[in-house]
């Protein structure tokens, strides 16, 4: 393995290559991101490291300059409008394009392709299968206009946790101008009394090593100043994401979640007259009957073609049709789109076709052969989707 200062002088040369427009192809620039991986040599759950303090000097540096990219897209427009509107039509033409606030990124400018990724969970083989599909490379290298938004849920359950957060991380700095990051519920956790508090329920025949946090603790439980530190420099950068997006193009709105909508106010026939505003999908002060934040809501409700099993008093509660009309008609978006479900198909549509469930790891196929040794979720066949500039919406296959 090489030093740490070595490897992030290397990340940073590439980044200044591509500032100074030296890459001629694609190929070239694909070549010199992948090597990142080679240099550090992070692989899956089951590998045994001889060099921690490098490894994660390196995850390190990516963690502070990502989280410092994410602290300078905030700006002061956006944060106005936000919040006092609640119509994301009447503000599209003023906001600032590709900037946040309220932990809500808005994008106006209908000259970019947007593709959507959803749930990775641990998985490099699906993620380089979309960096692939999509042409990302290329078209960064050719200047065009594309923007990738990723849904959340980049770690557990999957063989590579570590590893993907790498290739996220490096994506964000690298490319800070193409790649944009949500949070989903499994990227959360906390650390009370030095103990790890995960976010999601453990099972009891679930291993370890099958959660992120709980890996990380495991493979650092010999050195307890470097576990607290490292742990915590990867809650501050989960906590640094995004909550929602908003796109809007001359044709449609899209409005991006990792779940889905707020929590609806049954004793009211107007279920979201709690909400006055585009600022209020992430005020933490806003909670429901069981005290969770309209921000948790978001992250974890789950939509349902029928009113039978709502789990009306659960964190990971369903909404209907009825609950859908009455939130999208209130902030007049077009489409929702998210992710937080394992599809079989790679995605599922609802509510006459105006939310999309998507999901982005599983089977990835090489001359009809599943190579993905690092998901979960073999049984699902991953899809993203793409957003392009004449308003279309295009279901894009991984193994296609």
């Amino acid at each position: 393995m090489e030093s740490f200062e070595n490897i992030i002088k290397y990340i940073k040369k590439i980044k200044e290559k591509l500032n100074n427009n030296i890459y001629c192809t694609g190929a070239e620039l694909e070549k010199d991101f992948y090597k990142i991986n080679k240099l550090i040599g992070i692989g899956t759950n089951d590998v045994e490291y001889k060099n921690l303090n490098t490894l994660f000097k390196v995850q390190e540096f990516l963690i502070n300059e990502v989280c410092e990219i994410h602290k300078n897209e905030n700006d002061l427009v956006n944060k106005k409008l936000l919040s006092k509107n609640i119509n994301i039509k009447k503000i599209n033409k003023h906001i600032n394009d590709a900037k946040r606030a309220f932990d809500i990124y808005c994008f106006n400018d209908s000259n970019y392709d947007y593709v959507f990724i959803g749930d990775l969970h641990s998985d490099t083989i699906s993620l380089k299968r979309i960096l692939s599909t999509c042409k990302f490379f290329d078209n960064v290298s050719k200047h065009k206009k594309q923007r990738l938004i990723f849904l959340g849920d980049y770690v557990d359950r999957g063989k590579a946790h570590i590893k993907t957060l790498e290739f996220i991380l490096a994506l964000k700095f690298i490319f800070p101008e193409q790649i944009y990051l949500l949070k989903g519920n499994h990227d959360d956790g906390t650390m009370i009394d030095n103990q790890i508090k995960l976010c999601v329920k453990k099972e009891d025949d679930e291993k370890n090593e099958d959660y992120f946090l709980l890996y990380l603790n495991d493979i650092l439980n010999n050195d307890n100043t470097l576990r607290e530190h490292i742990i915590s420099l990867y809650l501050k950068f989960f906590n640094s994401l995004c909550n929602i997006v908003f796109v809007n193009n001359k044709m449609l709105t899209l409005l991006v979640v990792h779940g889905g909508i707020p929590r609806p106010k049954l004793d009211n026939t107007q279920y979201y007259n709690y909400v006055t505003s585009i600022s209020d999908l992430t005020n933490d002060e806003i909670k429901d009957n069981i005290n969770k934040t309209i921000k948790n809501n978001m992250c974890w409700s789950d939509p349902c073609d029928t009113k039978e099993n709502l789990r009306e008093n659960s964190g990971r509660f369903k909404f209907t049709i009825e609950h859908f009309n009455q939130f999208q008609s209130k902030i007049k978006f077009d489409l929702l789109i998210r992710g937080h479900e394992a599809e079989k198909k790679g995605y599922k549509k609802f509510f006459n076709d105006r939310l999309i469930t998507l999901f982005s790891s599983g089977i990835i196929l090489k001359n009809d052969i599943n190579i993905n040794n690092e998901t979960a979720y073999s049984e699902i066949n991953p899809k993203i989707i793409k957003f392009n500039k004449s308003g279309q919406i295009v279901l894009l296959d991984l193994n296609n």
